[in-house]
């Protein structure tokens, strides 16, 4: 049976709740391919205010306001995993098509759930309890040695939601006696050799799978800074990720981009987390790759056909973000950043704020180390004030 739009010879119609740096990218991609983009945003998103035609801005994401939107589309997809799954689950049982669907966010919205899943399925993690009060970590505390790395169950990311305890001493003062605001996953300090994402794309008929070979991260107070292909990494070390990430894809029932992060430690491969969607790691396959995550997110939830998922060059992608401890805030400086040759420069037109990713830029080369270099290189010119994570900042080397 042929889609809706086919038979009324128009081009699809899709949806996308968020209004951010996501939207913004999936947005440019859908007009290359010729897909009309209807956005529903919150009050807060900025992203794509002066660019997008049909934009909705929405006070709360409730049922009846996501309901009315996603009449207006053929296909709905997200550029977070925030809304409830039970709201998913009944706009799709009225005839709205939300892809990924509410089982696959349901998992990746909870931490908990998500790592209980795993588990169960013997994919690899690190060893973790879940918590639900300072008397539980103490609790476990004889078997968990400290430190110990708490991440919020529920609405935690960039760092947010995740808190590093030493003792008894810092549980206590952090949340008191009385039960935790949401579960904690709960997990030893791991001494880590590397940490890597591997994109999974899978169409919405389930019969075509693609995947990104392995992207290298690496994190500066738990958010990630900058990622690079290809990983250098062992060969056997890329294979087990891929082999894992496809795995989970499936088990999770993923349509689009799902994203599988990974802690590589002593040689063994532990999965971190899941994202259900296009992920700041893969933002370098815009220009490094055959075709984009975000493209391809397009392709799988319409049912196309999807791309190449093969890198053309070496790349590194580096995060425009603030230190935490910036004062003063000035426009990406456009012409500075892309007075380095090779750097492709992506604005996200946010109001600058300490640890706010604006924009990125992405340096293809003839190996990793010079593109890294030179991707910082533009980062320094394109924020001139320091970065968050930025290799030289100790060195006090940022250029105007």
């Amino acid at each position: 049976m042929s889609p809706v739009w086919e038979t009324e010879k128009r081009a699809p119609v899709l949806g996308i709740i968020g209004g951010g740096q996501l939207a913004q990218m999936l947005f440019q991609s859908a007009i290359s391919i010729g897909v009309e983009v209807h956005i529903l945003r919150s009050e807060g998103d900025q992203s794509l205010n002066s660019y997008a035609k049909e934009l909705t801005v929405a006070s709360s994401f409730d049922a009846t306001t996501l309901y009315h939107f996603a009449r207006r589309c053929d296909i709905v997809t997200f550029d977070h995993e925030l809304i409830p799954a039970q709201i998913v689950s009944e706009l799709s049982s009225r005839n709205c098509t939300m892809l990924p669907n509410a089982t696959t966010l349901a998992l990746a919205a909870d931490k908990a759930r998500q790592r209980r899943t795993l588990a169960e399925a013997g994919i690899p993690t690190p060893r973790f309890a879940v918590v639900e009060s300072a008397a539980e970590v103490e609790a476990i505390s004889a078997a968990f040695k400290f430190p110990l790395i708490l991440k919020a169950a529920r609405g935690g990311y960039d760092g947010r939601g995740v808190v590093e305890i030493s003792s008894m001493d810092d549980v206590i003062s952090i949340f008191g006696t009385s039960k935790m605001p949401v579960p904690y996953v709960v997990e030893e300090r791991l001494d880590l050799d590397a940490e890597l994402s591997v994109l999974v794309v899978r169409s919405s008929n389930r019969k075509e799978v693609s995947v990104y070979q392995p992207i290298r991260t690496r994190q500066h107070e738990g958010i990630c800074v900058e990622a690079s292909w290809p990983s250098h990494l062992p060969r056997s070390i890329d294979a087990r990720a891929v082999e894992i990430a496809l795995s989970i894809a499936e088990l999770v029932d993923s349509v689009g981009v799902l994203a599988v992060e990974f802690f590589v430690v002593g040689g063994e491969v532990l999965v971190n987390e899941l994202a259900p969607r296009v992920h700041n790691s893969g933002h370098l396959t815009i220009e490094a790759a055959k075709t984009s995550q975000f493209e391809n997110h397009i392709r799988a939830v319409l049912g196309f056909a999807l791309g190449s998922t093969d890198f053309i060059s070496p790349a590194s992608m580096v995060n425009l973000i603030a230190g935490p401890d910036a004062k003063e805030h000035r426009p990406l400086q456009l012409a500075a950043a892309l007075s380095v040759a090779g750097a492709s420069l992506h604005d996200y037109h946010k109001s600058p704020k300490p640890k706010r990713k604006v924009g990125h830029v992405t340096v293809l080369a003839d190996s990793t180390t010079s593109a890294s270099a030179d991707a910082w290189e533009s980062a320094r010119r394109a924020m001139m004030a320091p970065l968050l994570g930025d290799p030289m900042a100790a060195l006090g080397t940022h250029q105007n």
